[in-house]
């Protein structure tokens, strides 16, 4: 049977840690234990790896296997909104509210596309 440890160890990610789990942990998006290991194993498979990938345009993840606080032994999976992803949020904000006002709109189009 396949341990934390050897999904750990089959993880390609850069940002893992051992021995540890997040400081925070309103950032582990996915927590496994050892009877846990028949739903972890999915995520650690070449097809699941191409899915659930460590960095996307919006998240950053990092793979933790430590001890919980009962003592259990855990795989998690933590997840950081990137900064940079927040800051564009006003943006697309205005651009989507001008799109919506009829006004405004193709004066929007014009400029954003210079037509």
């Amino acid at each position: 049977m396949t341990t934390l440890k050897e999904l750990f160890d089959r993880c390609s990610w850069k940002s893992k840690f051992q021995g540890c789990l997040p400081e925070k942990p309103n950032e582990i998006i996915y927590q496994w234990g050892e009877d846990e290991i028949e739903f972890a194993a999915p995520f650690f498979t070449p097809t699941g790896m191409r899915i659930y990938i460590e960095e996307t345009n919006v998240v950053r993840r990092s793979l933790y296997l430590g001890q919980d606080v009962n003592g259990r032994h855990v795989l998690a999976v933590r997840e950081q909104e990137k900064e940079e992803y927040r800051a564009g949020i006003p943006d697309m904000a205005a651009a989507y509210a001008n799109i919506l006002d009829p006004d405004k709109a193709e004066a929007f189009l014009r400029d954003k596309f210079k037509v």
